[in-house]
């Protein structure tokens, strides 16, 4: 994994272990696809975004397994986009956004 990809998933893992252990739902990272340098600023947007979705479910959702998936019916999904040109370093610019996911099952 690229450094400021591995910092914003390593920075979310850490931040939802920290509320597992005030609450008993369960939780998991994923990072799906080929890891690129994200651009600092998007990465702590990400990281800002990522952690209130975090405190907002396991705080409210009742939720067994706080994860990066979910489907109808069972939770909340967050889905974040950034055009490419935004979120990637300049050298690094491709034509796809980036995505983020996250979501609470329950």
């Amino acid at each position: 994994m690229s450094g400021a990809v591995a910092d914003l998933a390593q920075a979310l893992a850490a931040e939802g272990e920290q509320l597992t252990k005030r609450h008993s739902a369960q939780f998991r990272v994923s990072v799906q696809g080929a890891p690129r340098d994200l651009h600092p600023i998007v990465r702590e947007e990400g990281f800002l975004i990522g952690r209130e979705a975090l405190a907002n479910a396991f705080n409210h959702s009742a939720a067994a397994n706080i994860e990066v998936w979910s489907k109808p019916g069972a939770g909340t999904e967050i889905d974040v986009r950034v055009p490419a040109e935004v979120a990637y370093r300049p050298s690094q610019a491709a034509t796809r956004g980036w995505r983020f996911r996250l979501g609470a099952a329950s």
